[in-house]
């Protein structure tokens, strides 16, 4: 099984369209994308005279296999993400003025201060509502978890990104109650890939090819938006238990 891997949109849809076009090429089984499909903030991104959130909602409703919601997806739609309610977060979080939200969530919340208004079509929010947080994937080689973040926060809501080996240890225990030994994230707008395993904390950043380890790993994989980062997506071949980063160029 052959899987194309793409995450964090943000409503490019000159990136999202060349992004298919190198999919097409690599003859892929399933497409996946994980989620930060819609939201966009002109600070970060590069391409504020095109973005168009609702035709990159087309596009990928058209022709991903597997979809998973982003912490961006869920704003755009005001839905409140598991981590939020198993915090007793309000359910009118999104409607709270940001000095509300920044108290209740002792400042650990993703805010959204500069996001615009994407616009979106009902159609389009009834997608969006009803994304999985998370999907598992059973391969002849792999049990994959596809998902927007690492668990507990596995759709990124908050503002926290892992930095110590210990923060993922929530995130392993979670792949092993799914019975899953590899498990795709985006999120973190990394520059090609980073990769961590269960026995030590061990990056790798770049654009290339990487082989798949009968160990649990995450991997987390580059966004489609044009940001101060390159961008790229990700090919992941089950036969040959391998896979590769590719800048969108």
């Amino acid at each position: 099984m052959k899987f194309a891997v793409i995450s964090d949109i943000h409503e490019d849809i000159v990136n999202l369209e060349k992004s298919f076009r190198m999919i097409d090429k690599a003859n892929c089984d399933k497409i996946v994308c994980l989620g930060d499909i819609v939201g966009f903030a002109k600070e970060y991104y590069k391409f504020k005279d095109t973005k168009d959130a609702n035709k990159c909602v087309n596009i990928i409703k058209q022709n991903c296999d597997i979809v998973v919601t982003g912490n961006h997806d869920l704003h755009a739609i005001k839905k409140m993400p598991s981590y939020f309610k198993q915090h007793n977060y309000p359910d009118n979080w999104f409607d709270l003025e940001f000095e509300e939200r920044a108290e209740i969530s002792n400042y650990k919340a993703w805010f959204y201060k500069t996001e615009i208004d994407c616009n979106l079509v009902d159609e389009n929010i009834n997608y969006l509502m009803n994304l999985p947080e998370f999907y598992l994937e059973k391969t002849p080689n792999l049990n994959i978890l596809f998902s927007h973040f690492i668990f507990p926060d596995i759709t990124g809501s908050t503002n926290f990104f892992p930095s110590k080996k210990r923060h993922f240890i929530e995130h392993f225990d979670f792949m092993k109650s799914h019975n899953t030994s590899l498990s795709i994230v985006g999120h973190g707008h990394v520059q090609g890939f980073a990769r961590v395993n269960e026995n030590k904390r061990a990056f790798f950043n770049g654009f290339g090819n990487g082989i798949l380890k009968n160990i649990n790993q995450i991997i987390f994989t580059s966004s489609i938006a044009n940001s101060s980062r390159k961008s790229g997506l990700l090919i992941i071949d089950d036969s040959k238990m391998e896979f590769e980063v590719i800048e969108l160029v």
